[in-house]
């Protein structure tokens, strides 16, 4: 890569495809397990050097807790959400490790929750 002060300028897209479930439910014990899930997915970049992409989630707007990276893919399922508004950015590199800015953002309410699954220990 030439100029890392040049990598990423192009504008990554971000958009909220589907949500593909919906359920919260508590066991017999504090054990949560949560059934929401968003699938995300975003314009490619089409940077030669481009090494993948990286999926941040947070509870509030831009502040976003650790990345997940996701290789190479433009689609990425998130899964496991209780109720709440969660939001996501995507970010790209390169194979020098040369991370690209926030995506813009999108954000998902779960405002219900239906019965999914126990677990109990």
């Amino acid at each position: 890569m030439a100029d890392p002060r040049k990598f990423f300028w192009g504008i990554m897209v971000i958009s909220l495809v589907i949500i593909i479930g919906q359920g919260c439910a508590g066991g017999r014990t504090n054990h949560i397990r949560c059934s929401n899930n968003v699938i995300l997915s975003w314009n490619q970049n089409n940077e030669p050097d481009l090494a993948g992409y990286k999926v941040y989630i947070g509870l509030s707007s831009r502040n976003y807790g650790s990345p997940i990276d996701v290789g190479n893919h433009t689609t990425y399922i998130a899964k496991g959400f209780c109720t709440g508004t969660f939001y996501f950015t995507v970010t790209a590199y390169d194979h020098s490790r040369n991370q690209s800015g926030f995506s813009n953002e999108v954000s998902e309410t779960f405002a219900e929750t239906i019965p999914h699954e126990e677990i109990s220990d």
